[in-house]
């Protein structure tokens, strides 16, 4: 089956993504913007889309790399179960308010 794509949006003077309802899907991947404030990619998850926790990684918050212009290949187990997802620009565990809006493009597979 082939992946699906969709849009996460930062907005220009914040560090938190809209949410996006992800339900039967796995995230996979993300591409990054060719224009991004140097910050690193932190997720928050939330079962409803009303109450949002941090995604974890053996006791520490799933970090990952991130630079404009780049595909970032995710660990799919570390998505498995998540229904609305938030993408956190963080630099240092302090948040990085982006400069302008940034729409990143993440990558889904449906499992099974």
């Amino acid at each position: 089956m082939s992946p699906k794509t969709g849009r996460i949006t930062i907005s220009s003077g914040q560090s938190q993504s809209s949410p996006l309802k992800v339900i039967s899907e796995t995230l996979v991947g993300i591409y990054m913007p060719a224009a991004w404030d140097a910050a690193d990619l932190e997720f928050s998850a939330s079962p409803d889309g009303t109450v949002y926790h941090e995604v974890q990684d053996i006791g520490s918050p799933l970090r990952v790399t991130a630079a404009a212009g780049q595909y970032i290949p995710l660990d799919f187990t570390k998505f498995v179960g998540i229904a609305y997802l938030k993408v956190i620009s963080r630099a240092g565990g302090s948040p990085v308010n982006q400069t302008a809006e940034r729409a990143l493009t993440p990558v889904f597979r449906t499992l099974g």
